[in-house]
């Protein structure tokens, strides 16, 4: 691949207690965060946590297009 430009758009669910939704709610959560993030643009990360996380010392990329929000049960962080 030498001289082609690779580019990644992910989503991803975090979740700390399996008990707490269903594995075909993850699966649907996942999918609605990678969408999320291919329609922000390349190189774009989409998470939905279940779980309250400390999103502090977390800091946008260098081009400003992923940072943090957090919200309610689920909650995005970009």
């Amino acid at each position: 691949m030498k001289g082609r430009q690779v580019t990644l758009s992910l989503g991803a669910v975090y979740v700390s207690d399996l008990k707490e939704v269903s594995i075909k709610q993850l699966l649907c959560d996942a999918d609605e965060a990678l969408y999320r993030a291919k329609n922000k643009g390349r190189n774009t990360i989409e998470c939905e946590c279940y779980d309250d996380i400390d999103n502090e010392g977390l800091e946008p990329c260098e081009d400003g297009r992923a940072g943090t929000e957090s919200h309610s049960k689920p909650h995005h962080v970009t």
